[in-house]
């Protein structure tokens, strides 16, 4: 079964390719926060992007780092911190002053904002090394996609094939996906996807520059999703619609998309 059986939003196929913003509307408001999440429903994104771990308190919060210090400026764990803890900082004001009352999210907020009204793609950051039960996250993730009944509107992915597998395992009529790039950070095995027969991805999250013409055809031609990431411009985004990709991934959602809208015409 292919992934355009089983999601709703991509049950047909479209030309320009859908967008996704990612980490929320993140070139207008500070990145996985709940304000940048209100802009992807305000604008009609067609899907979102974000990030979620497991906090020491047993909530998943949406974050892309490990830490805080980068959008708190503090160095707090999110594993070994509650969340009353996390939520003491302030995660916007690094963006604009505008935006001093952010405070991360729950994964459970951000989906009752967003459910129903957008498309979701749940990248799960939590690695094995962490002091995190195996398995805990990925379990919790399932459970609040049932909760909300988005199964045919959402998909999990991971660059780490353990937990994408976790996942399949766990409920196999949510879509997992596989991210990947070509760079030298990532064991070899994993720089172009080829760990996806293990992990049972059946769509593909390639680095835009990864995404050319013959490896966008290979995956469809097997059934599979292809959706680059993160394309800000215009220029490349238009290529690879060319290329047929089924999304594309951008911190740039409203402005990308009405580029592909003027060059399909």
């Amino acid at each position: 079964m292919t992934p355009r059986d089983v999601l709703d939003d991509f049950a047909v196929p479209a030309a320009p390719p859908r967008i996704i913003g990612h980490r929320g509307y993140s070139s207008r408001a500070p990145e996985n926060t709940m304000a940048a999440f209100s802009l992807i429903r305000e604008h009609g994104i067609f899907g979102v992007e974000l990030d979620v771990h497991l906090c020491a308190s047993g909530e998943l919060v949406v974050m892309h780092d490990h830490n805080l210090e980068r959008v708190g400026g503090v160095t707090l764990p999110i594993a070994t911190t509650a969340l009353a803890g996390l939520r003491e900082h302030d995660i916007g004001s690094w963006f604009d002053s505008r935006f001093s009352d952010e405070r991360i999210p729950l994964l459970e907020e951000v989906l009752e904002l967003l459910s129903g009204r957008c498309f979701v793609d749940i990248e799960i950051k939590h690695h094995d090394d962490e002091p995190v039960e195996v398995g805990r996250v990925e379990a919790e993730t399932v459970r609040l996609i049932r909760r909300h009944n988005l199964a045919r509107r959402c998909i999990v992915s991971s660059f780490d094939p353990r937990i994408v597998r976790r996942v399949r395992l766990l409920d196999r009529q949510i879509v997992v996906a596989a991210i990947y790039s070509s760079t030298g950070d990532l064991p070899r095995l994993l720089r172009r996807g080829g760990a996806r027969i293990y992990s049972g991805a059946t769509a593909m999250k390639p680095h835009h520059r990864m995404a050319t013409q013959s490896h966008v055809r290979r995956h469809q031609r097997g059934g599979r999703l292809v959706m680059p990431w993160t394309v800000d411009d215009d220029e490349t985004a238009r290529s690879l619609a060319e290329r047929g990709v089924d999304a594309i991934i951008t911190n740039r959602p409203g402005e990308i998309g009405e580029a592909l809208r003027q060059t399909s015409g």
